[in-house]
């Protein structure tokens, strides 16, 4: 009889790991069936009307775009010719159509644009992520050469464009705390936390060391 109140607490144990693990298995069961049912649905997705679809148009006024002062004799150094072209590859990039779908898989453009749009939706896709790609280069390049306050401008706009972007979060936490605006930072954690950035967690954690060690 002692040993059966012993052994109790890990039967108790061991049932209801049995029951969690089946219950978890039909869920997992539930979800494969749902994510087969939607991608069978978008291989035969009817093609929409694309032609009036509301691109995203960049707004650089305001970015520190030097070249477009047309004055190219100011970029003498090194540093200047480097940001030249990473301005050019801003400004060349945001002329491309683009569309923001950071959010949707590829299964969710298919249903959503039609299986024949498939191709050019996913290249305005792209040329977002890649217009989003040279801002952060270049806004990254102005902190390295300490050209903080231009950095600032160009690592508050691509924080406009993704959330997923710690380390312009964690550069841009950087240049508030040498401005002494701690409370920016606070702010910068709270746009982490409410969004859906894939490392919010570790951002945020690296957000608040600088606020702790300043």
């Amino acid at each position: 009889m002692q040993t059966l109140f012993c052994l109790l607490p890990i039967i108790i144990i061991l049932t209801l790991r049995l029951l969690i693990n089946n219950n978890n298995d039909k869920k997992n069961e539930e979800a494969m069936k749902s994510y087969h049912a939607r991608e069978q649905e978008a291989r035969f997705a009817r093609n929409k009307d694309i032609s009036n679809i509301e691109l995203f148009v960049p707004d650089l006024t305001g970015l520190p775009l030097h070249i477009q002062e047309g004055n190219k004799s100011a970029f003498s150094t090194d540093t200047d010719i480097v940001d030249a072209h990473l301005e050019e590859l801003v400004i060349s990039s945001s002329k491309e159509p683009m569309l923001n779908l950071q959010s949707m898989s590829n299964t969710d453009i298919k249903l959503e644009y039609g299986v024949g749009n498939f191709q050019t939706v996913s290249k305005y896709d792209q040329n977002y992520l890649y217009f989003t790609s040279n801002v952060f280069q270049w806004g990254k390049y102005l902190y390295d050469n300490k050209l903080f306050d231009d950095a600032r401008v160009v690592l508050e706009y691509v924080l406009t464009l993704s959330d997923n972007m710690s380390l312009a979060y964690t550069m841009l936490g950087s240049i508030y705390l040498s401005q002494g605006e701690i409370q920016l930072i606070t702010e910068l954690i709270h746009k982490v936390e409410t969004s859906d950035s894939l490392t919010g967690k570790s951002t945020c954690n690296k957000l608040r060391n600088l606020i702790n060690n300043y």
